[in-house]
């Protein structure tokens, strides 16, 4: 996502959600979008084929 993806997300959502923010809230939860979508951005490059299937759960 670019930096302005992540700002519109994240004043739809507020809208959505009716939370106000002032500019330093929003400032705060911009960046924090950007270090979660920077976290994820490499998992979510890998291409899983079609067939991938989830690993099964393993409980002791």
């Amino acid at each position: 996502m670019t930096a302005e993806q992540i700002a519109a997300y994240v004043d739809a959502a507020a809208a959505a959600q009716g939370l106000a923010f002032d500019a330093q809230e929003r400032a705060r939860v911009i960046e924090q979008f950007a270090r979660i979508a920077g976290i994820a951005a490499p998992l979510l490059a890998v291409e899983l084929s079609v067939e991938a299937e989830p690993a099964p759960v393993y409980r002791s």
